[in-house]
C-alpha cells in the first residue's frame, strides 16, 4: 500500500524528498518512519536516488534527450554544438522529433538553447 502511494506520487511529481513522500503517504514525520520509507525506496528497483530526491527510474523521452546532451557537453567541453552530434548515441527509435527536442530544451529551463544553423560557424 505504501509502495503504491510512493509510485503514484512520483508519477505525478517527477522527484520528491523523503519528507514529501511521507506527507503524500499520510505517514508521520518521525525518524523511524523516514528510515523505513527510505529503506523501502532503496529496495524498490523502479526508484532511484538523485542527490536527496527520489524519482522513478524509467526516464521520460525528454529526460533521455537532456541526459544525452548533458553527457555530450561534459565529455567534449563544448558550449555550442550540433544537437545531432549530442544525440548520436541514442538508439534510432529514441531519436527525437523537432518538437520533442524543442520541448526537452524548454524543460532545461534555459540551460540549453536551440540556435538556428546559420548562427553556428564552422571552425576551419
Amino acid at each position: 500500500m505504501i509502495r503504491e502511494s510512493v509510485m503514484a506520487h512520483l508519477s505525478t511529481t517527477e522527484t520528491s524528498t523523503v519528507d514529501g513522500l511521507l506527507e503524500s503517504c499520510g505517514l508521520e514525520r518521525t525518524p523511524e518512519s523516514a528510515s523505513a520509507l527510505e529503506l523501502l525506496c532503496f529496495y524498490t528497483p523502479e526508484l532511484r536516488l538523485e542527490g536527496r530526491r527520489w524519482k522513478l527510474a524509467r526516464q521520460s523521452k525528454a529526460s533521455a534527450i537532456l541526459t544525452a546532451i548533458d553527457n555530450y557537453a561534459i565529455s567534449t567541453g563544448k558550449k555550442i554544438f550540433r544537437a545531432s552530434a549530442a544525440l548520436a548515441h541514442l538508439p534510432v527509435e529514441e531519436q527525437p522529433t523537432d518538437d520533442e527536442l524543442e520541448n526537452a530544451l524548454r524543460a532545461s529551463h534555459g540551460q540549453y538553447q536551440l540556435l538556428p544553423n546559420v548562427m553556428i560557424k564552422k571552425s576551419n
